[in-house]
């Protein structure tokens, strides 16, 4: 029923379906030198102290984008909240 209606719509008005054509990007990729110059200079600069805290901000954030349906800033900041993970417990 949904389909036939949207065929006469789409016949009404022109519209030809296509499918949509997008690029898809490997996030580990970009992410891969910056991330890591990034951590070494945040290492020592930041206190100890401030990472669990700041781990518990991160996870939030990440959080709130997937309810936000904005999937890889979430992925992105877990990756952030992984990295900093391994580079506080060396």
């Amino acid at each position: 029923r949904r389909r036939t209606i949207q065929i006469r719509y789409n016949e009404d008005n022109g519209i030809v379906p296509r499918t949509i054509i997008k690029e898809v990007h490997d996030i580990g990729q970009q992410l891969q030198g910056a991330k890591k110059e990034g951590l070494k200079r945040l290492k020592s600069v930041l206190d100890p102290k401030e990472v669990p805290l700041m781990i518990m901000e991160l996870e939030e954030k990440m959080r709130q984008a997937a309810l936000e349906l904005e999937f890889e800033q979430a992925a992105r900041i877990r990756d952030q909240i992984k990295e900093l993970k391994k580079l506080w417990k060396k």
